[in-house]
């Protein structure tokens, strides 16, 4: 089998993950859309222009498959399988070259089918509709600290410095560096995330720093026992917050958010910190680096 300097393979929403490599007879050819467009916007002035807005113009990846690349292999069963994994969606592609390995969400906009030709063989056109950018899942580093205060004020990794009676508990810093890639000066540019918190603890929340001050926060007036968890997702197709019980039941608790707090967290491009105020709760945040071209 030849091997590609590039793969590519889909994966729906039942967890199935199918080859367009020639691994088991379909073959992914003349693959176009892996660029990117903007929508530009200016104001001009004697040959001049400055910039006003720009927008990312949706893609489209479309692709040639040849169906039933095998000898002898059942061509006409090679693509009713190909159309029973489409049958479950969400789809996403994934692109695999020397420079890493990333995602996209599509949709399944146009599937051609003619009729099986000399060779036996099947070979037509696919598009779908990108519903993201490229990413791929980045998870941060836990760093945590334990200790025990009768009195007086805490010093906390610098922050702000937290005052108590009695104050006995475990800050966790998470270190984040975001490299994803917008192709664009804006401040506006953050990308998603999801935060897990996972164990006993009251009033969970959390503080994001950012070139020296804090740009967000997010937290929750509830109560997690141990073995609960709680997802706080700000990922575009996954917005939700969660808790998830100790019989695996997931029920939103949405409204418990802190409204006092400038709520989801996005993540802005560099170096940050995120401080984690969960008690003795274990946390862990997930992004999404981001690529609008890969």
């Amino acid at each position: 089998m030849v091997k590609f300097l590039r793969q590519f393979h889909l994966t729906n929403g039942n967890g199935e993950t199918l080859g367009l490599n020639n691994e088991t007879g379909l073959l992914a050819l003349e693959p176009e859309g892996l660029g990117v467009s903007f929508d530009n916007d200016y104001d001009g002035l004697n040959g001049n222009y400055r910039s006003k807005s720009s927008s990312v113009n949706m893609n489209e990846f479309n692709i040639d498959i040849m169906y039933g690349t095998y000898r002898d292999q059942k061509t006409y069963q090679v693509f009713s399988d190909f159309i029973l994994f489409l049958n479950h969606p969400p789809i996403q592609l994934h692109y695999v070259t020397d420079a890493g390995h990333f995602i996209r969400k599509i949709k399944l906009k146009e599937l051609k089918k003619t009729e099986i030709n000399f060779a036996g063989r099947i070979k037509e056109p696919v598009s779908f509709d990108c519903t993201s950018p490229w990413y791929c899942l980045k998870s941060a580093q836990k760093v945590s600290k334990t200790f025990t205060t009768y009195g007086g004020k805490v010093p906390t990794y610098g922050y702000p410095f937290i005052y108590g009676p009695d104050l006995t508990g475990r800050y966790n810093i998470l270190k984040l560096n975001n490299e994803s890639v917008y192709l664009a000066e804006s401040e506006e540019m953050l990308s998603p995330t999801q935060i897990v918190v996972e164990g006993a603890c009251i009033n969970p929340y959390w503080e994001l720093w950012h070139d020296g001050r804090k740009v967000a926060d997010d937290g929750y007036n509830l109560t997690l026992n141990a073995g609960e968890k709680l997802i706080v997702s700000s990922f575009q197709d996954e917005i939700k917050v969660s808790r998830i019980g100790t019989d695996g039941f997931e029920q939103s608790v949405y409204q418990y958010q802190d409204h006092k707090k400038t709520n989801f967290i996005h993540l802005p491009i560099g170096e940050s910190e995120l401080v984690c105020h969960v008690g003795a709760a274990d946390f862990k945040m997930t992004w999404r680096e981001e690529r609008l071209v890969v």
